[in-house]
């Protein structure tokens, strides 16, 4: 059962690839019987474009039975190239879609694009929108920009590391194809005007999350996976919020000592406090001593 909303839906997967595995549980033969099996998940409309953007137009050039191409399980198409599960085309999509179908010229970016299906459905189903697809591996971003001349949409693909290099756009809604850990999250925040769609890695666990500006989030679903990959995603992410914790703490020692060096003196607290700079890294540095305990 596909429950939307707040509300959480437990499954465990096969294994993860790039996202959750799971979806419906009747076997479907073709992208129309596909669409109907996640009409709970589907906003009307947006299941009229689901239904036309068949999922064989992503395959390259494998030949895939049906049983597999629409199947409840991610699909490996090349070894360093695979298409998620349906139901994590559908949700994240009608997540954006249903938020975005009021709004003039939406702007969304799709992150861990793969063969753009996401962008692909939202730019049909939002003809005002602006879609941006990246993603870190060049082959696909080719393999999208050969299907964009096929369907003939305009979309921005472009190679693009997030974990690298910074983002110089805003975006009214993001999605993320891949499991992202807190701080990774706390850096797109800052690119975003609405909302981040995005799996989430916290204790030993991957949710689905749909993560407002303010910081508010509501979990969609949960999943448990692999241990073995989970326990990697975490200690990268202690490892991140130690490197953080550095960085706060080198820059109040540098402001500590340049103080002392006009001052003659130690600061107080409260003079430290006065300086917005200081305070936030103040704040910063207690957050990420929380999560590191």
């Amino acid at each position: 059962m596909i429950i939307r909303g707040t509300k959480i839906v437990n499954y465990i997967s096969e294994e993860l690839l790039l996202s959750l595995s799971m979806a419906h549980t009747k076997e479907v033969q073709s992208q129309q019987e596909l669409a109907e099996s996640l009409s709970k998940v589907l906003h009307p409309n947006l299941k009229n474009h689901f239904a036309q953007l068949d999922r064989k137009l992503f395959q390259g050039d494998n030949r895939l039975p049906p049983q597999q191409l629409y199947g409840n399980f991610p699909i490996k198409l090349t070894k360093f190239d695979n298409m998620t599960t349906p139901i994590m085309h559908a949700i994240p999509s009608n997540i954006i879609y249903e938020s975005a179908i009021d709004q003039t010229n939406p702007k969304i970016l799709d992150i861990g694009t793969g063969r753009g299906y996401i962008p692909f459905l939202l730019r049909k189903a939002l003809p005002n929108s602006i879609v941006h697809g990246i993603d870190i591996n060049q082959h696909l971003i080719n393999q999208c920009i050969k299907i964009q001349k096929d369907l003939a949409v305009d979309i921005e693909f472009y190679q693009h590391n997030i974990l690298k290099q910074e983002l110089q756009q805003l975006f009214d809604f993001i999605n993320v194809g891949f499991a992202i850990t807190e701080i990774e999250l706390e850096q797109l925040l800052s690119k975003t005007n609405q909302f981040i769609v995005c799996p989430l890695i916290a204790n030993h666990k991957q949710y689905l999350m749909k993560i407002n500006k303010d910081g508010s989030q509501n979990q969609i679903m949960s999943c448990l996976f692999q241990k073995g990959q989970i326990e990697e995603r975490m200690q990268q992410s202690q490892q991140q919020f130690l490197e953080k914790k550095q960085i706060m703490e080198n820059f109040i020692k540098q402001w500590h000592q340049q103080f002392f060096k006009d001052n003659k003196r130690v600061p107080t607290l409260e003079e430290m406090k006065k300086d917005q700079r200081v305070q936030d890294a103040l704040q910063e540095l207690e957050k990420v001593k929380r999560k590191i305990q």
